[in-house]
């Protein structure tokens, strides 16, 4: 897991997404503040929106709830990638709804 979570700071963007994916996949929460971390640079750059997205939906997965602020916040930024949305959109439901394990 530590190797994945080095990979959400390595220079290429490739690279950075194939770690959100990966993150994504193992809904680990502890990897919460790394995905968010990691969105905060990777929104400097709009070309790497698709990495956005990943680590977007990543955070929901990841049930991180503490970083439903930041979200609220993004949505009502300018985005000229509107697949942005769909991914907030989607994790902020995602953290809003309580978890039940039946």
């Amino acid at each position: 897991m530590n190797e994945i979570m080095e990979q959400l700071r390595d220079k290429k963007s490739q690279k950075r997404r194939s770690a959100a994916k990966k993150l994504r996949k193992l809904k680990d929460i502890n990897a919460g503040p790394y995905l968010l971390a990691a969105l905060e640079n990777e929104l400097n750059d709009e070309r790497t929106w698709e990495t956005q997205y990943l680590m977007i939906m990543a955070i929901g997965e990841c049930d991180y709830k503490p970083a439903l602020p930041f979200l609220n916040g993004l949505v009502k930024q300018d985005n000229k990638a509107t697949m942005l949305y769909v991914a907030i959109g989607d994790a902020i439901v995602r953290l809003s709804t309580e978890s039940y394990n039946i």
